[in-house]
């Protein structure tokens, strides 16, 4: 690692270093042999002690916001969110990339007035994947018009639920919804 002229990190949130190792054979190439150079590109997580809510939940908070460049993603919590398995409108994309703590991501996706269907997961600390579905929805291009949606469950079948459920009312912006029983 190399050290940077500013020894001092940021204590409201965490810092990701990467770490980039390569592996390249020595020794000449004999007859019939195949050598192999690879590289590993690993992330590495600082967090410092005592930050608010819990890392495990963090993707939960994750706002996506639908506008007229794409599709905003804003995380108001202290920690990385690293997406994986992402899709727009059922296209698997290749590098979903993070979300760093406390920040905006604009991204070009859904720039048309089309509905904007994005599914995702998150990677949390220990390797395993958070399963969470969402809905863009494209009426105001604001949040307050998206219902989002855990994966494998929908509204209308049974012992169906929605998580986070946001509509466009003037009214109310807040809709309670409980789960159906069968």
């Amino acid at each position: 690692m190399l050290r940077t002229e500013s020894d001092i990190l940021p204590v409201d949130r965490e810092t990701l270093f990467e770490l980039s190792i390569a592996s390249v054979p020595s020794g000449k190439v004999e007859n019939q042999s195949v050598k192999v150079a690879m590289r590993s590109v690993f992330k590495l997580f600082w967090r410092p002690e005592g930050l608010p809510g819990d890392p495990l939940e963090a993707y939960q908070q994750l706002r996506w916001t639908r506008n007229s460049q794409g599709v905003q993603l804003t995380n108001p919590t202290p920690y990385y969110i690293n997406l994986i398995q992402l899709s727009v409108n059922g296209k698997a994309l290749s590098n979903a990339g993070v979300v760093p703590p406390k920040s905006q991501r604009q991204t070009s996706w859904c720039q048309a007035i089309a509905p904007c269907h994005v599914a995702w997961r998150a990677i949390n600390d220990y390797g395993g994947l958070s399963a969470r579905r969402s809905k863009i929805c494209p009426e105001t291009g604001s949040e307050n018009v998206c219902v989002f949606f855990a994966a494998g469950q929908f509204p209308f079948g049974p012992n169906s639920h929605i998580i986070r459920p946001r509509f466009a009312h003037r009214e109310s912006r807040r809709v309670h919804v409980l789960p159906l029983r069968s």
